[in-house]
């Protein structure tokens, strides 16, 4: 059940959007129920076993019983709900153990499928002319990373192969632009290919596009940080579809050959400045994927928010990782690509800044923890100072000097928890508004793109008007 209670219409639009799409496996498999109240409506949150809190700033200071039962959900704030929702679903459906039940079985099929044939790993990425038709040419099986499906001029033309998607928001999300990336799944799906995801999107991707080849939807088993898909059938969750999915996976499929071998297209393997690298970017003539940020904006925009570092981390693993493979005598090669564009030296923050925030960090999660045990904390300092005011009383003015100091500590304390706990509610409504005021004027500007954009088409489908005089 939704909660705290449903504010606007849109608030509402979005729930119901939730409900239909990432909640339908959980409720087409357990016969649960999805409560949402209409806008105004209290409801008893005590009925529900589990509750969607939908506003984050409403939850803050809510009973904990509430809290403990409660799925961060708010789209507006820095969360994904996408994949909140996602991992609930699955772990409540039991994914994990079917995952790893299955998995066998699906390297088998999957090794059936592609034989002795090369592999190609292809990513949304820069791509030289040269190297397109390269792979024209040999018609190897390409494993496609997501987004890639979009550059149907050359994925349709390579033969069937698998489709690697993890991005449960972007590539399996209510959006417009996700539903047509579902779309051109199907269409691979309907050629032939293998769909393969982690294995929380494993009922969501069953549910939208088991009809369609229930046999060839895979669901990935996920570990922890040292684990190895080719290795011991569980990936590590790495927040890239590469690094989580797409190199492991083709490794699982390749690692038994005589000499394994996998190549990419469209992927930078080493960071940009480093010797013979491709800075990371997508295709810049890629429309869908400009819509696909723009839908995540307007209806998601906590799923796209920048992550300090997150290209360092990535191809700090991709390197260790293609590391572990070369140790496996497996090879990963690129085909030549030019550089697509570069990259501004990272600065270092100073020493003394880094011990600045450390420490404030530090304070912040303390108060936070009082703050997550404030009413227990607030009876001990009721007794604490009850206890020293019967002291004072029985030494007299001997104590009392001790006693104040101490008093003035505790209420000190219990005044920075209070002062947290509105700092943070304030903090998340003025960002929401703000949020939700973006939202909105970015919605209104994809409605006047479209509207362009379809009269474009429009022309082009009819051709140039004629001048001539009939």
């Amino acid at each position: 059940m939704a909660w705290p209670a449903i504010d606007t219409p849109d608030d509402l639009k979005r729930l119901r959007r939730f409900q239909r799409w990432n909640l339908a496996p959980w409720v087409s498999g357990t016969g649960g129920r999805v409560l949402l109240p209409e806008v105004g409506e209290v409801a008893d949150p005590d009925c529900a076993d589990t509750l969607l809190l939908w506003n984050q700033a409403e939850t803050i200071g809510a009973p904990r019983d509430r809290l403990e039962r409660g799925l961060a959900v708010d789209p507006l704030m820095d969360i994904s709900a996408s994949d909140t929702l996602n991992r609930w679903v699955a772990t409540q459906l039991g994914e994990g153990t079917r995952a790893a039940r299955h998995w066998p079985r699906s390297v088998s099929d999957l090794r059936g499928f592609i034989g002795n044939r090369p592999v190609l790993i292809v990513g949304s990425g820069p791509q030289t002319a040269e190297a397109r038709q390269r792979a024209i040419r040999d018609q190897p099986v390409p494993v496609i990373l997501g987004s890639a499906l979009a550059d149907t001029d050359f994925v349709d033309i390579l033969p069937p192969g698998l489709v690697v998607c993890a991005d449960g928001a972007g590539q399996f999300g209510a959006t417009p632009a996700a539903q047509q990336l579902i779309g051109m799944m199907a269409g691979q799906l309907r050629r032939g290919a293998h769909l393969v995801v982690p294995e929380e999107l494993g009922p969501l991707a069953r549910h939208a596009l088991g009809e369609i080849a229930p046999d060839r939807i895979h669901s990935v088993p996920m570990g922890g940080g040292s684990d190895a898909l080719w290795r011991n059938g569980q990936s590590r969750p790495l927040g890239n579809v590469l690094t989580t999915l797409g190199l492991p996976v083709a490794a699982t499929i390749v690692v038994q050959r005589r000499n394994p071998t996998i190549d990419t297209i469209g992927i930078s393997l080493m960071a940009a400045g480093s010797e013979g690298s491709t800075h990371w970017a997508h295709r810049a003539a890629s429309t869908l994927l400009r819509r696909k940020a723009t839908d995540l904006l307007v209806q998601e925009p906590g799923s796209v928010l920048p992550v300090d570092g997150y290209l360092d981390r990535h191809y700090s693993a991709l390197d260790a990782m293609i590391g572990e493979l070369n140790a496996d005598a497996v090879s990963v090669t690129a085909s030549a690509e030019p550089i697509y564009s570069s990259s501004s030296d990272s600065k270092q923050t100073p020493l003394y800044l880094n011990a600045v925030r450390r420490l404030l960090a530090s304070f912040v999660e303390t108060l936070d923890w009082l703050e997550a045990t404030r009413h227990g904390m607030a009876v001990m300092i009721g007794l604490s100072i009850a206890v020293l005011a019967v002291i004072t009383g029985l030494q007299g003015t001997k104590f009392a000097a001790v006693a104040i100091a101490l008093t003035a500590l505790l209420l000190s304390l219990a005044t920075a928890v209070f002062l947290r706990l509105r700092m943070r509610r304030w903090q998340h409504i003025f960002e929401r508004r703000r949020r939700l005021i973006e939202a909105r004027g970015l919605e209104l500007m994809s409605e006047r793109l479209a509207a362009v954009e379809d009269r474009l088409d429009a022309l082009d489908d009819h051709g140039p008007r004629s001048t001539d005089p009939q």
